[in-house]
């Protein structure tokens, strides 16, 4: 009687002989491409060409810390309770939600909507561009939604992080429909607010994600898989420096808006 196999699996395959990822040797990727093009086959099943290579590179090093944000502080906080290092840059990498540091899924799917009648190529300023850009915000607004990718509450003029990433992205010839859409929907997003709410290092990341062939759902790995190594260092500097554990609030910090004080009485 033959045995089927419980798992299968088109990603690696690793036996005595060695381990091959997508059909190439481990030992051969280990000496000729950068781990961001290893992150790129393992989800695509292809290596990316050297320009897709060095640009998901930059989209990995813009992600990997941002000082200390609510991942590093939650981290830090369960480092400095004696948990293992793993733990604590677990902790920190399950705040990234829709909210913070995730939104890049909804955009890549929203651009993807917005962009399935366009016919070939498109420049941000031309028409198509134009109206496809009005789509995909109207979809949010319609739904009252926050448009995601726009707007940084710490770079109110522009988030600088996500400007280099699209002037690389023009510089190595990588960008695409995606980014031309996401960019002339901050004229449409401008002309409804009445005020630039510029496109955050989110919005770029997922706009230059789409454009080099990565599908939307692992646009949020994007950032958790870079900010790992960000969590990793904040977790061991607690370790190093802390002097005990962190303590999140003092009594005079917290208002109790609950019962008042009494006392347990209960019917015979």
């Amino acid at each position: 009687m033959t045995t089927q196999p419980r798992w299968q699996t088109k990603i690696t395959e690793a036996s005595a002989e060695g381990v091959r990822i997508r059909g190439y040797e481990l030992s051969d990727l280990s000496r000729n491409v950068d781990f961001a093009e290893v992150f790129y086959l393992l989800t695509v099943g292809e290596l990316p060409s050297p320009a897709a290579g060095r640009a998901l590179n930059a989209l990995m090093i813009s992600a990997c810390d941002r000082g200390i944000t609510p991942s590093s502080a939650i981290t830090r906080t369960v480092a400095s309770c004696g948990s293992p290092l793993q733990a604590a840059v677990a902790a920190g990498i399950l705040t990234f939600g829709d909210v913070q540091g995730g939104v890049g899924i909804e955009m890549g799917n929203g651009l993807l909507r917005a962009m399935a009648g366009l016919e070939g190529p498109v420049t941000v300023d031309a028409p198509q561009a134009r109206e496809a850009a009005e789509s995909f915000v109207e979809h949010y607004v319609q739904r009252g939604e926050r448009i995601p990718g726009y707007g940084q509450p710490l770079h109110p003029e522009g988030d600088p992080r996500a400007r280099r990433l699209i002037e690389y992205a023009f510089e190595l010839g990588v960008d695409g429909n995606a980014l031309a859409v996401g960019l002339a929907a901050e004229a449409v997003i401008a002309e409804r607010k009445g005020r630039p709410i510029p496109m955050n290092v989110d919005g770029a990341i997922a706009c230059v994600a789409i454009d080099i062939g990565m599908p939307p759902d692992i646009i949020r790995a994007i950032n958790f898989v870079a900010r790992a190594a960000g969590l990793s260092a904040h977790a061991l500097e607690e370790l190093e420096t802390a002097k005990g554990f962190r303590l999140l609030a003092t009594d005079d910090e917290v208002s109790y808006q609950g019962a008042p004080a009494r006392a347990v009485t209960r019917s015979a």
